[in-house]
């Protein structure tokens, strides 16, 4: 059998990896119920904690939850950059398949939230100049108007200001 690259070792590793997150998937991200508990799901981190440094992938120093809170975490978001480089339809290894055979297929991950980027118009942000000077009906108010209170910010990408009403 020929000898890995590094790169291949490391790819292995956290394919298997994710095989046994996989395999316990339900202890470690199932509703809590009677049978899973706070207890039940730290023994599920710390039997996948056991595996990564049985494999090799992580050091025996290494607790319970930096698997959970760190080596999960990073390959989740490695699909995440993934599919926004190169959209749902990009060419996924499967390293990225078994990431989302335990997401699941419609997780927000995968389809995105439904949301306009931040750079996007959404329609309650108008631009304004300068001299801005924007009133409402106000019920206490007399004449029926009064300076609105808006929220008004430098937009560094055009240097328009805006009012979010």
């Amino acid at each position: 059998m020929p000898k890995l690259s590094k790169r291949e070792e490391k790819k292995m590793k956290n394919q298997n990896f994710l095989r046994k997150i996989l395999e316990l998937k339900s202890e470690l991200f199932g509703q809590f119920s009677t049978t899973i508990t706070k207890e039940s799901r730290k023994t599920a981190w710390i039997n996948v904690r056991d595996y990564s440094v049985s494999i090799g992938l992580i050091g025996s120093d290494k607790e319970f939850c930096y698997v959970r809170d760190a080596t999960w975490p990073i390959l989740r978001q490695k699909l995440t950059n993934q599919i926004k480089q190169g959209g749902p339809e990009s060419k996924l290894d499967d390293t990225h398949k078994l990431v989302i055979e335990i997401i699941g297929k419609e997780s927000s991950v995968v389809e995105g939230i439904g949301v306009p980027d931040s750079m996007e118009t959404v329609s309650k942000v108008k631009e304004i100049t300068e001299d801005f000077s924007y009133s409402m009906p106000n019920e206490n108010d007399d004449n029926g108007t009064t300076k609105s209170k808006c929220l008004l910010q430098q937009s560094s990408c055009r240097g328009k200001k805006r009012v979010i009403v």
